[in-house]
């Protein structure tokens, strides 16, 4: 199993410059430390909004926000009000499903089916009577 990779979310808060117009026109698209040290980065933004999200996946140690968005391709421009980033240690798994409740007829068929398995079992100890022996005679009735 391969080691897990560092994750870390970055959030930019910008003030007179739209997510929209931040990604179209300061953040690099195709930043110099992706494929090295930095693995992948995931962003999002509402277009009129004023906040950037950005997923990174780091092979190593995660640096610093500013050191972080830098090396994504997002820098810090006078409009960016603040750049916060957390580690996440790990993604959570998706949680099993809760057990499906049986209704009544799927209940009892599930007991009439442990009940014929338990006959069956105990019919395949029993040596069968020779045939003669299960004969009725009639005539002394």
């Amino acid at each position: 199993m391969l080691p897990a990779m560092p994750r870390q979310i970055l959030t930019i808060e910008l003030d007179g410059l739209t997510a929209g117009d931040y990604l179209a026109h300061v953040a690099d698209p195709e930043p110099s430390a992706l494929g090295r040290e930095l693995r992948s980065v995931t962003v999002r933004g509402e277009p009129l909004g004023t906040t950037v999200e950005a997923i990174l996946v780091w092979a190593g140690r995660p640096p610093h926000a500013c050191a972080a968005a830098t090396a994504a391709g997002l820098p810090f421009v006078a409009e960016a009000v603040s750049i916060e980033a957390r580690e996440i240690d790990e993604i959570p798994a998706p949680a099993a499903p809760a057990p499906k409740r049986r209704g009544i007829a799927e209940r009892i068929a599930a007991k009439l089916d442990g009940f014929a398995d338990r006959a069956a079992a105990e019919l395949r100890g029993v040596r069968a009577a020779p045939a003669m022996a299960a004969q009725v005679d009639l005539r002394r009735w």
